[in-house]
């Protein structure tokens, strides 16, 4: 199936009414505005009423595994997005995926790496996509399997009885009964209005008995390598720092913090000519906020924008790199526990930032030739993202809520130390912290938090992590905001890993459903009996 060359509204509305179809209601009158935001229109006098065996909410990769497989069991399902999107970051700009070992991908998720490869005439799994394709092929199987799927579905209310979700309410009256829910969401809003516990930030290192928690001071990829200065007039503590500069402390390496790392938006670019769009210059663009990144270029430094990997079709992923890069440092500060209106501030913050640096890179005459020639040699992709200027609405939200369960995965975990005795899924990326805040230190500027460490090998993730305490939430499974230290977080939080996690999460609750008891009531036994049966990579054996 393939969205080129239609609207966005056109491909939501594909077999609305056909039985078995992909149903996206709740879209409302197209609307005109196309600038990237996190809030959306609402649908005023549209509230959807839904009753499913299974209400996922997030329409993020998790969320679409979570939702196929439940219809795949037979279970009727909602899918609720937050928006009109659907494909979380994978549709939203992170294009070239982060697979650690790619033998340990298996199930739905490499059901979908497949079927992008099959669009690309490839015989096997491709991870380096255009963004409209992981779109469309995550549409394609929802439509196919008959995903109900509501849009612009934010949620408003979680109803509770006992430790058991009834139904939840959604801005502009809509109302979502089911006999069991998932958390599928980049943010964890679902487990935290049904209060289960979560922590947001770093925990100490001393608390999991952990080296690389809380504050980081040591040396990776996001720290700079020659002093510049943090002061408005080079060298000058009085005239105040520069723009996006902490007056926080620098800390003591290992104690907690309650900040997470940042967001970033990750942009699909093409070619400069047919094909491209020269990058827009922002209402709000601020020509100090880029003195940073004129020193930064002054001292010889050449990585600002070098972290692009090739897509097919002559694009390129954009990513941040080094230090000072496509990142907000200390931007995505309370971000996790923000109301929408709050988190629509830090959204176009983000957007103004990340819009105006690339305009100051293509067109200040502070930036060095080479600088501007390459900015200049690129765009945004015309093609990506044709409803909101070329942009994409996803927010790149690394880090937010994660969940405290009977089991939290730790360090210890991703270095190998310790093995769960119920293992559901690989993690095997690196442990890849970005800087969490940049501050002064000596006069210099400091990017903190920024950890780059590899893990041995594969390591598994325990069924418990996505499982509530059962005193807190009897018929909630939680793949995204999984139940893991920041370390752990670091390394399993690539969407290859959070797709598995997602339809584990959908066998766990259809069981429980079938059965009429709690989802912490399944055997493992037979969770990794239907893991196998689908052929997900696992351990030999749970001992």
């Amino acid at each position: 199936m393939s969205g080129r060359g239609r609207s966005r509204r056109e491909i939501l509305l594909l077999g609305l009414s056909a039985a078995g179809s992909l149903a996206l209601a709740g879209c409302g009158d197209d609307h005109k505005d196309s600038r990237a935001r996190y809030l959306g229109p609402i649908d005023n006098g549209q509230a959807p009423r839904t009753d499913a065996d299974l209400c996922v909410y997030g329409a993020t990769p998790a969320g679409i595994a979570a939702a196929v497989q439940a219809r795949r069991m037979g279970l009727r399902t909602t899918l609720l997005a937050f928006d009109d999107e659907i494909g979380g970051m994978m549709s939203g700009g992170l294009s070239a995926s982060d697979t650690g070992y790619t033998s340990t991908i298996g199930g739905f998720a490499r059901e979908i790496f497949v079927a992008i490869g099959e669009h690309y005439r490839s015989t096997g799994p491709v991870y380096n996509f255009e963004p409209h394709v992981a779109r469309d092929v995550f549409v394609a199987v929802l439509k196919k399997v008959g995903v109900r799927v509501v849009t612009r579905q934010r949620l408003a209310e979680v109803v509770l009885s006992g430790n058991k979700i009834r139904w939840i309410n959604t801005d502009g009256g809509g109302t979502h009964r089911a006999n069991a829910f998932v958390d599928a969401s980049y943010e964890g809003d679902l487990l935290a209005a049904a209060r289960v516990a979560f922590v947001t930030g770093r925990e100490s290192n001393s608390e999991y008995g952990e080296t690389l928690n809380g504050v980081q001071n040591r040396p990776a990829g996001s720290t700079f390598l020659s002093c510049v200065s943090p002061y408005r007039r080079d060298g000058d503590p009085t005239s105040g720092l520069l723009p996006d500069v902490s007056a926080n402390g620098l800390g003591v390496t290992g104690q907690q913090s309650p900040f997470g790392m940042d967001f970033c938006f990750r942009l699909c670019l093409a070619h400069a000519g047919a094909n491209a769009r020269p990058f827009p210059k922002p209402a709000g663009y601020d020509p100090e906020r880029y003195e940073l990144h004129r020193r930064y270029l002054a001292a010889g430094n050449r990585n600002v924008m070098s972290f692009m990997v090739e897509l097919p079709g002559r694009k390129y992923d954009l990513n941040n790199s080094g230090p000072v890069s496509t990142n907000l440092v200390g931007g995505s500060t309370n971000w996790a526990t923000a109301d929408y209106a709050r988190r629509e501030q830090i959204y176009q913050d983000h957007l103004t930032y990340q819009q105006g640096l690339l305009w100051f890179l293509a067109n200040d005459p502070a930036v060095p030739a080479w600088q501007r020639t390459q900015a200049r040699s690129l765009g945004l992709a015309a093609d990506e993202f044709v409803d909101s200027d070329n942009w994409p609405r996803q927010l790149y939200v690394r880090e937010a809520r994660r969940m405290v369960s009977d089991y939290v995965a730790t360090e210890g975990d991703a270095s190998g130390a310790r093995h769960c005795p119920d293992p559901i899924a690989y993690a095997s990326y690196k442990v890849d912290s970005h800087a969490v805040q940049r501050v002064v230190a000596n006069n210099c500027l400091v990017n903190e938090g920024g950890v780059d460490v590899p893990v041995p090998g594969p390591w598994a993730v325990s069924l418990r992590s996505i499982l509530p305490r059962r005193q807190e939430c009897v018929n909630l499974v939680v793949p995204v905001c999984v139940s893991s230290s920041h370390v752990a977080w670091s390394s399993l939080r690539m969407e290859p890993v959070l797709m598995m996690l997602g339809q584990v999460a959908a066998i766990a609750a259809g069981m429980g459903i079938r059965r009429g008891v709690a989802v912490q009531d399944i055997a493992y036994a037979e969770i990794r009996a239907a893991l196998q049966r689908l052929r997900m990579p696992l351990p030999a054996a749970a001992t």
